[in-house]
């Protein structure tokens, strides 16, 4: 490792937990992914805080929930989906049967997760440590769908396809770690996160539809 690297924060998921009964997650909650991109960021987990400890690589790990925002142009993502949608004025296929809940974090509030750790990193209690980062309020896809048509003011009622497969019913993380020894907090409620991403996505489909 370079002498020059002064410390390294990976970004991982509460996917990596797998699915659990007993909610919400901690951090002591067994990394369970069963799934390929659930058993992947399961195993990135595990190498970061193997490699800390073997080699001394100042590291940590973001155990994230689902990250939402502007910039984001993954239109197979539910949100950014959504929202073109509602630009376009047409109905939101809706994969799984909507009830499946999860907590959905905004990009600010992450960005200001991933600081937090790795300015942290100096001390030696946060190397090799996993932080969950999360507003610890799951939400149903279909409520949140509801909350992106109210906001926009569409009235266009989402198609439930209910297609989606090997997806867990419920998940969202404590945080309680990440706020006592990192000091961090989240500074946006769901519905100022969608505002604030239904304004730039409006703004990006009136100069450039075309990459809608």
């Amino acid at each position: 490792v370079s002498k020059h690297l002064k410390g390294v924060v990976v970004a991982s998921t509460d996917k990596a937990y797998g699915n659990h009964d007993e909610l919400p997650y901690n951090e002591d909650t067994p990394l369970l992914g069963l799934f390929p991109y659930d058993a992947s960021k399961a195993c990135a987990d595990i190498l970061t805080r193997s490699y800390s400890l073997t080699f001394g690589l100042r590291a940590a790990v973001t155990r994230n929930a689902n990250i939402y925002g502007p910039g984001d142009m993954n239109f197979s993502r539910l949100i950014p989906d959504a929202i073109r949608c509602v630009l376009q004025k047409i109905p939101l296929e809706i994969r799984s049967d909507g009830r499946m809940e999860r907590d959905f974090m905004f990009v600010e509030d992450a960005v200001n997760g991933y600081l937090n750790l790795a300015e942290a990193l100096e001390r030696d209690e946060i190397v090799g440590q996993a932080f969950n980062f999360g507003t610890q309020q799951p939400i149903s896809v279909l409520d949140l769908c509801t909350k992106i048509q109210d906001i926009s003011g569409s009235e266009i009622p989402p198609h439930i396809l209910n297609t989606a497969k090997y997806e867990i019913p419920k998940q969202f993380l404590d945080t309680h770690k990440a706020r006592q020894l990192l000091g961090w907090e989240i500074h946006h409620t769901l519905e100022d996160g969608l505002r604030k991403s239904i304004d730039w996505y409006r703004e990006l489909f009136n100069r450039a539809p075309y990459l809608f």
